[in-house]
């Protein structure tokens, strides 16, 4: 199976069954707890295509170590400031 992965406006197509067992995935929710923010922060940052995500069905999906880099470029981005 193969899914995609939309990151800063890429396309980054995975083989699932090669990695399945190195990737953990996030739902909304869970992503809120990780970063400490509400559902409304994460539906914001999913709506203007901010964050790392790929659909499963209706609901989008984070793969956590995608986001654990997006929070290292954002740090890396506020300590150059």
């Amino acid at each position: 199976m193969h899914f995609t992965i939309v990151y800063e406006g890429f396309l980054r197509h995975e083989n699932f069954m090669d990695k399945q067992n190195d990737i953990e995935v996030l739902t909304k929710q869970q992503l809120a707890d990780l970063l400490q923010v509400g559902l409304e922060t994460v539906n914001y940052f999913v709506y203007t295509k901010q964050i790392p995500r790929f659909r499963c069905g209706r609901e989008y999906r984070f793969v956590k170590a995608d986001i654990i880099k997006w929070i290292q470029k954002r740090t890396e981005n506020v300590s150059d400031s």
